[in-house]
């Protein structure tokens, strides 16, 4: 199985990174492999400076989240999953029907008009009136 590394300056939101100075390592799992989000060991003779991946046998992309050097050869990566990478050819593929219902949201309404107001009073007195301060909020449907 192999794996191939890059480095990318796309931010994470991004669908069509570009990807750049890809190395390929030939990598083995020991053990169960999670899928969206392996931890690899590579045994490298140059310093591993990647943070994107793609695993052609999970037909994946992934994010390198953290390096981890176990000496002066051994780089474990911590993997996760690129979705929007990994399917934005059904992504890019798909579309959507935004409707609106009678009932609506019960908690927001966007036809209704809403108004922020601030009243103020001034007393102009040789008296300091004893005031509590109080904050009254309306709200109608």
């Amino acid at each position: 199985m192999e794996i191939r590394l890059y480095t990318t300056n796309d931010p994470h939101n991004k669908i069509g990174k570009t990807l750049l100075n890809e190395t390929v390592y030939n990598i083995t799992f020991k053990d169960v492999a999670d899928i969206l989000a392996p931890s690899i060991r590579i045994n490298s003779d140059t310093p591993i400076l990647a943070n994107y991946a793609y695993i052609p046998d999970f037909q994946r992309y992934y994010f390198v989240g953290n390096i981890v050097v176990a000496n002066k050869r051994i780089y474990t990566l911590n993997l996760e999953c690129d979705v929007l990478e990994s399917f934005k050819d059904d992504i890019l593929a798909s579309y959507g029907l935004i409707t609106r219902t009678e009932q609506g949201n019960v908690f927001f309404d966007g036809d209704l008009n809403s108004e922020v107001r601030k009243e103020i009073e001034t007393f102009e007195s040789n008296v300091t009136p004893t005031l509590n301060p109080t904050i009254v909020l309306v709200t109608i449907r």
